[in-house]
């Protein structure tokens, strides 16, 4: 209490009146509440904020960590706020509602890591605290919704949704929206209405400890859950489990799959089984849905094991390992490069025969790859045998016919370990069947 008492004390001197800009942290132990890859838990505040108390008149700026926000804002306008972010923080979802709603200029809206509370059992046990106490968010057909009417960027980084019993969803309404970014589980969350000037999403979806007890498929919240960014330019998605968002059968592929009009750059990070062959399906799912897409860039972790623990663990591990790799990947590739490909010295045993084909790939046509895709990022790690990777490699030289530029890594920056001569004479090969330049690079970072 005694941190209420110095907040509250602070905001009431009259220089306070004036502030534009407020940011505000308190120091609590919360590393034990999420993780880099888990919505938030467990949270931990010291400091409770009535948002009534802030300097409605002159505040642009208002930056907060690990507080308890409360408010009831009867009859208070925040006419100058245009960005709010929030980490670590509880608020109930009808605080924040009310005070979004009181602030007609707010633009930019970041919460990372925040507990969002509803329901009427919440809502009733602070009432007590206030006179007349925010009415609960409209619920619409077992919906939860959140309206955002002037944001242009909007952020819900492991954010938890404490939403009560039952299988709800979330509706954001936010047709101002221009860059999206959500990372946390896969849940029914939409954007209704569409916003028409949406053009760059980043979804980042976490591992959940109840992968099979969903009440849907994955796959169906997934395809739902993006069919609110058909419009957008540019797309990053990163999956848990590739083979969770696939649509195999042709009704559903007929129902779930539907055109990306606008989208000129995707960027795919996943984990897949070894042999790839459900994950080889969600792919082809994505290659028809982006009938436009010129920049594709793949990111891909074999699972071994726990999954979830190698989507947690393999990419941190080999950031660390192998961080200085890459520059010396890069002298070795173009001094290679000058030396002879004739002969076996450089043979690394990768099969581009008829067998290495994938035929969840190359049993369809993709319109991209007839007419658009001209530049592609392939990351994954190779494998002694069966390498989707090496597998993947083959399926976009000899299918992408538009393609100017292939960049490859396997993962930890040691391009030159499989980028060899074999690999060379067969984009070389390939090129002059084409009478086309297909240049093969190591992968910027």
């Amino acid at each position: 209490m005694e941190h209420e008492y110095v907040v509250a004390h602070l905001l009431s001197h009259p220089e306070a009146h004036q502030l534009e800009e407020l940011r505000l942290t308190t120091v609590v132990d919360n590393s034990f509440s999420y993780s880099h890859d888990s919505e938030v838990r467990y949270l931990r505040t010291i400091c409770p904020l009535n948002l009534d108390t802030l300097p409605s008149q002159t505040l642009r700026v208002l930056d907060l960590t690990n507080c308890t926000i409360e408010s009831t804002l009867a009859a208070v306008v925040f006419p100058r706020l245009a960005s709010l972010r929030l980490e670590l923080c509880s608020v109930p979802l009808n605080h924040l509602q009310r005070f979004i709603d009181a602030s007609p200029g707010l633009a930019n809206i970041h919460l990372e890591t925040v507990s969002l509370e509803a329901g009427e059992e919440e809502i009733e046990s602070r009432s007590s605290y206030y006179d007349a106490p925010p009415p609960p968010l409209p619920k619409k057909e077992g919906a939860l919704r959140l309206g955002c009417p002037t944001a242009t960027v909007l952020v819900l980084d492991r954010c938890s949704w404490d939403l009560g019993e039952g299988d709800f969803a979330v509706e954001i309404d936010a047709p101002s929206l221009r860059r999206f970014r959500y990372k946390g589980l896969l849940r029914r969350l939409s954007l209704s209405p569409m916003p028409p000037e949406l053009a760059r999403a980043d979804l980042h979806f976490v591992p959940s400890s109840t992968r099979d007890k969903r009440p849907r498929p994955a796959h169906l919240i997934f395809w739902h859950f993006l069919h609110d960014f058909r419009s957008v330019k540019e797309l990053k998605l990163v999956v848990p489990h590739l083979e969770d968002i696939a649509v195999i059968g042709a009704a559903e592929r007929a129902s779930l799959l539907r055109p990306f009009r606008s989208l000129v750059r995707l960027d795919l990070g996943g984990v897949h089984r070894p042999k790839g062959k459900t994950a080889a399906v969600a792919i082809a799912n994505l290659l028809r849905c982006c009938p436009v897409v010129r920049d594709l860039r793949i990111n891909l972790v074999t699972a071994k094991g726990n999954s979830d623990k190698t989507y947690q663990h393999v990419l941190e591990f080999l950031r660390k390992r192998f961080r200085d790799d890459l520059e010396s990947s890069r002298e070795h590739f173009l001094r290679r490069r000058l030396l002879s490909t004739s002969g076996d010295q450089n043979d690394d045993g990768l099969d581009y025969s008829e067998d290495s084909d994938i035929p969840a790939l190359s049993e369809r046509s993709f319109q991209c790859l007839r007419s658009s895709l001209t530049s592609l990022c392939l990351q994954f790690r190779p494998e002694k045998t069966n390498c989707f990777g090496t597998k993947l490699i083959k399926f976009f030289a000899e299918n992408a016919v538009v393609l100017e530029e292939m960049r490859i890594d396997d993962g930890n920056g040691r391009m030159y370990e499989h980028m060899n001569g074999k690999v060379e004479r067969f984009i070389a090969n390939l090129s002059q069947k084409r009478n086309a330049r297909l240049i093969v690079l190591p992968l910027q970072r």
